[in-house]
Parts: C-alpha cells; structure tokens; sequence
C-alpha cells in the first residue's frame, strides 16, 4: 500500500500544471476629426435694409461645429486665398471684391460640449489660419455653436452690382482645421 501512495504522490508530482502569461497592449492613436454639421454648411448674411448696411449684420449657427478629439485639440479658422488682398469675390462673374476681414467669427459652447474648453474673442477671416476655441480634453461628438458677423458703418455700399433689384452674392469657403493641443 506503501507502494501504491509513493507511486500516486510521485505521479502526482510529475503532472504539476504550467502557467503561461500573454501580454496585451491596447494601442490608442490619436484621433481627431471636425464636421460642418449637415443642415449649416452654407452661411448666408443678408443685408437687406439701410439698418443692416449701417449696423452688420451677425448670424448664429447652433451646433455648426462636430468635434471628434481623443486628447485636447485647438480649432483654428482661414479661407483660401482668392487673390493677394484676402479678398471674397462675387460669384456673378464680376471681379468686385469684399475684404474677408470685414467677417468675423466666434465659436461658444453648443449642445453637447465637454468642459475644458477656452474661447477666443471674435476673430478676422483671414488667408493665415487663425485660431478660434481650444480644449484641454477631449471628447466624442462635442458640438459648437458659431456666430458670423458681417461688417457695418455702410462697408459694403456700392458693392452691389447685379443689375435692376436682383441681389449680388460675394462668396468664399471658410476653412475649419483641428490640431493636437
């Protein structure tokens, strides 16, 4: 019986269990992504009577701006460079120009918009991409409110050259890009 009880305590030893250890890395990269929201991607401000010619003219577009950012982020604001000026053209053909630093704009908090978030005061259009709101964090589907504002004290009298009472429409895209903060 002796036997027996050294063989199973023997066998026993020799069937010990191996562990093994496999290493797991979560890889995260950086991700960041800005998105006009769909419905706001055409800004129209409308100058209509002697007061908005006189005072400007300001729009404000809720939740104009999506934020997708997996760490702090600055948004930063620019239009392409039609001509040395900066300059907005007509889209009637005409070779008239508005300044795009008669624009400005404003981000502020929209919807959905996580904390850490600093604003700057109202910025130029400009070629030189110029920044507007930052984040220390980051966030999913942070939303952003931006206002337009059209220059006053009569900046644009004498700029509308349709002819008879049809309005002219001087037109330029703005740029929005995001960057690592």
């Amino acid at each position: 019986m002796k036997k027996i009880l050294l063989f199973a305590f023997l066998g026993a030893g020799l069937f010990t269990a191996n562990a093994q250890n496999a290493t797991l890395n979560v890889v995260l990269h950086p991700v960041q992504s800005i998105i006009v929201s769909t419905g706001s991607t055409t800004v129209n401000l409308v100058y209509d009577d002697a007061t908005k010619y006189d005072a400007g003219v300001s729009l404000e577009m809720a939740d104009h701006l999506q934020v997708y950012s997996t760490g702090g982020f600055q948004v930063s604001v620019s239009v392409p460079a039609a001509n040395l000026e900066n300059d907005i053209t007509t889209g009637t053909g005409s070779t008239e120009t508005i300044a795009a630093n008669g624009i400005t704009v404003q981000a502020a908090t929209g919807s959905t918009t996580n904390t850490g978030g600093s604003y700057l005061p109202a910025v130029a259009l400009s070629t030189t991409a110029t920044p507007l709101f930052s984040s220390t964090t980051g966030g999913a589907a942070n939303k952003y409110n931006v206002t337009y504002n059209g220059a006053g004290s009569d900046a644009y009298v004498g700029k509308d050259f349709a002819a008879g009472t049809a309005a002219t429409t001087y037109t330029t895209q703005v740029t929005y890009t995001i960057a690592a903060n």
